[in-house]
């Protein structure tokens, strides 16, 4: 099971399979030294780090994130209701976050949060998938 320690002094957070480290350093001296370079750079693997933030973010978008830009859309358009594929609405907002550089932040407790309205800022007209009120 990973862990996940969240230095919030720092800003950063370190993933770490401490269970795993444990069995492949099989004496005092390798943990030691592991453990000290964690000042030089504070993380073990970066690839293990990556792979957890995604499945966070991941749980964060089916749990609540979703829902949350959804709805963020419907108001800023002004639309009666859509019925996005979930497949294009979360296309359209990994789109948003390349184009103004603004990503997901895992903060404390492993919930992650963004400013979607900062996101929707770059949207230039309504996404097709919407239903418009006509005025």
């Amino acid at each position: 099971m990973k862990k996940i320690i969240v230095l919030t002094a720092a800003s950063i957070f370190i993933c770490a399979g401490f269970y795993l480290f444990a069995q492949q350093r099989n004496n005092n001296a390798d943990i030691i030294k592991t453990l000290q370079s964690l000042s030089d750079y504070p993380l073990l693997d970066e690839m293990d780090c990556s792979q957890v933030a995604t499945e966070i973010e991941q749980q964060a978008w089916d749990s609540y994130l979703k829902r949350d830009f959804k709805d963020a859309i419907e108001k800023r358009f002004n639309a009666d209701y859509s019925d996005p594929d979930d497949d294009e609405l979360q296309a359209l907002y990994f789109e948003l976050q390349e184009k103004t550089n603004l990503h997901a932040e895992i903060v404390g407790g492993g919930n992650v949060r963004i400013n979607i309205s900062r996101l929707l800022d770059a949207i230039d007209e309504p996404p097709a998938f919407l239903k418009l009120e006509w005025w």
